[in-house]
């Protein structure tokens, strides 16, 4: 078969899945716009070749809120994609075309990696979104990994006061956690998410075939997030989890649908994180400040679930002195979540530094550093408040743990 008409092949395979998902997930076809099957259909397989969701592919719908009680359901007359991946395999794409009325969405591209977490980019969005004559009315579909639904979810929550999205994660970590309940958010001033939002899509996709297209790292990366799920959920998912390398999550893609639907549960108990929700903060504390540090001090900065496997160390050691965990079994979940942890780490002289990231989370309160903890697999603690001086002894453990 010759590249041409391979390539019209992949083309009709790509536009028959966007029509089954129209229909599928979208209202119904008389109750919206044609050309929301057009703006659709070439947002999705604009990410060039190795972006390739064929039908035979697993599909869920994995979490739909319904936000027309908060925002009317968009008529999707226009697209912003968003996309993070592959940038060399990216088609040329000729933004004046758009303008001329020859295709129906507009693309806009944004840089990778947590580095593009920021307000400059968010503004970049808003411009694009004002230049172009974007509505209230009209919809983002985030085509990427976690800073892709993150930033895209703000800008769309924001812009008008408020516009309809759409996520399709491609990442692991963004289709177990960032596309998934809601919260929208760029870090600011070195800090994750101090800016941000609850907004939920109007749906949220999930397409296990883009983990192909992932290095390894990113899918390890995911799949701390995955383990961490499970802690929450019970023995049997954390049995089944820990005992698997992270590799396998790309051919068994039900392990995506139970860790996510952990999450789900969680959401809906508590949409805003006023109580219960807050346990999917587990490992997450300490997790960030590690972030934080590592995009101030690292020219490679750690990938959020390799900062998040650092985090479960500490967390699982406070949980044994603070809420009763098992200490046999905080020692077989950390020697788990070692096995993701990329190095360089902090060393002893950075837990000044540490202990002064800890004291900007969002969750503290009274003076005192607020954690959810464990106190045994399934039954999480929420606000356990945390002194200065017993966190340094966690990070110090830690750190001499790995060293």
């Amino acid at each position: 078969m010759d590249k041409k008409v391979r390539l019209k092949k992949d083309m009709k395979e790509k536009q028959e899945l966007v029509n089954i998902i129209l229909d599928r997930y979208l209202p119904r076809k008389d109750e919206y716009p044609k050309t929301i099957h057009k703006a659709m259909r070439y947002s999705l397989f604009a990410g060039g070749k190795r972006i390739r969701p064929y039908l035979t592919m697993s599909t869920y719908e994995i979490y739909r809120k319904e936000v027309d009680k908060i925002v009317p359901v968009a008529a999707a007359i226009e697209m912003l994609h968003t996309y993070s991946l592959i940038h060399d395999d990216l088609p040329d794409i000729d933004n004046d075309d758009y303008r001329r009325g020859k295709k129906s969405c507009h693309i806009h591209i944004i840089k990778e990696g947590e580095d593009s977490k920021n307000l400059s980019t968010l503004e970049g969005i808003w411009n694009i979104l004002s230049a172009e004559g974007f509505r209230r009315d009209d919809a983002l579909l985030n085509l990427g990994g976690g800073v892709v639904c993150d930033m895209g979810g703000l800008a769309a929550a924001t812009f008008h006061r408020g516009m309809q999205f759409i996520h399709v994660p491609t990442s692991l970590l963004a289709m177990v956690d960032a596309a998934i309940g809601g919260k929208n958010g760029v870090n600011f001033r070195g800090l994750k998410n101090q800016i941000g939002v609850f907004a939920f899509p109007y749906i949220t996709l999930i397409y296990p075939v883009f983990l192909k297209t992932l290095p390894n790292r990113q899918i390890q990366s995911g799949f701390v997030e995955m383990l961490k799920h499970a802690l929450l959920n019970g023995d049997d998912l954390w049995n089944r989890l820990s005992a698997i390398e992270h590799e396998e999550v790309m051919h068994h893609s039900h392990y995506i649908s139970e860790a996510l639907k952990v999450k789900v549960s969680y959401v809906d108990k508590d949409p805003f994180d006023h109580g219960i929700r807050q346990a999917l903060n587990l490992g997450h504390t300490a997790g960030h400040v590690f972030e934080e540090w590592s995009l101030l001090n690292q020219s490679e900065p750690m990938l959020h679930g390799e900062a998040i496997a650092l985090g479960m160390l500490v967390e699982l050691g406070l949980s044994v002195k603070l809420t009763g965990l098992d200490e046999n079994f905080a020692l077989l979940a950390s020697n788990v979540f070692r096995k993701h942890i990329h190095l360089p780490v902090p060393t002893l002289q950075d837990i000044g530094q540490l202990i002064d990231l800890a004291g900007f989370d969002k969750k503290n309160k009274d003076h005192f550093i607020r954690f959810s903890l464990l106190q045994k697999v399934g039954k999480p603690v929420v606000q356990v408040a945390v002194s200065r001086e017993t966190l340094s002894h966690a990070f110090r453990n830690t750190i001499l743990s790995l060293t």
